[in-house]
């Protein structure tokens, strides 16, 4: 077994461990603790691969790895990355021998506090996605119970053929000052709009209800969101006598 001096980079925070050698200028080499899967899909140059265990011992070697590879050690501790032009590269290296790494300090000076650093940056956006993911699935979920109120509204209208009863309906699941009703009736027989007074058995009968919905996300809030659903159905309602309404 032989020992290998070399010169490397530890790779330890996200943003280090992210970047690798994609903004390189003057290193050569990146030792990746914890780490026994790579991939090489932003990689502009070839890299030669150096499986480690805890101990610095060579477990695999994989040299000119090009773009667009995943590679894997399951067994590996770390791996040692390096630029297929690193004159530093261990001459004569074999499975088993042993690296002597010397690390240099970090590609931005110091890495030492730099999980708080990354934590204060990731911190509002990943809050942002999650309240905003919780805040548009509350929309759909209002938007679900407003098509179903337009429905039971519909419903009863076509069995009633009463605009009090519609508005009675919907405001079983709604305040009425948190809701606008709009009532259209089409004649069966011309298709042109008619008064809900003439409104009778077969025609149709639309129902729209509007409400007024508060988007919450951090940091953003949109107060003039609207939430509308629509139904219609045929009126079933057979009274033939004005005003055509059954109890």
């Amino acid at each position: 077994m032989q020992v290998h001096k070399i010169t490397s980079r530890r790779a330890q925070s996200f943003w280090t461990r992210a970047v690798g050698f994609l903004f390189s200028r003057n290193f050569n080499s990146i030792f990746f603790p914890r780490c026994n899967s790579i991939h090489t899909f932003f990689m502009k140059r070839n890299i030669n691969l150096v499986w480690v265990n805890e101990k610095f011992e060579v477990l695999k070697i994989e040299n000119n790895v090009p773009q667009r590879r995943i590679k894997t050690c399951k067994l590996a501790f770390g791996v040692f990355e390096f630029l297929t032009t690193d004159k530093s590269y261990p001459s004569g290296l074999q499975l088993g021998d042993q690296l002597q790494p010397s690390f240099a300090k970090s590609f931005w000076r110091d890495d030492s506090g730099n999980v708080l650093v990354e934590l204060a940056l990731v911190l509002p956006v990943l809050l942002l996605f999650i309240f905003g993911f919780i805040a548009i699935s509350r929309s759909i979920a209002e938007q679900q119970k407003l098509t179903h109120t337009a429905n039971y509204s519909v419903q009863t209208g076509a069995l009633t053929n009463d605009d009090s009863k519609i508005t009675g309906a919907a405001e079983e699941y709604y305040d009425s000052t948190d809701i606008t009703i709009q009532i259209e009736s089409v004649s069966a027989t011309t298709g042109g709009s008619i008064s809900s007074t003439d409104r009778r058995y077969n025609d149709i009968l639309m129902v729209q209800i509007i409400h007024p919905y508060d988007l919450q996300i951090p940091f953003l809030t949109i107060n003039d969101f609207e939430i509308t659903a629509t139904a219609s159905a045929r009126v079933l309602c057979t009274e033939k006598n004005p005003p055509y309404v059954c109890e």
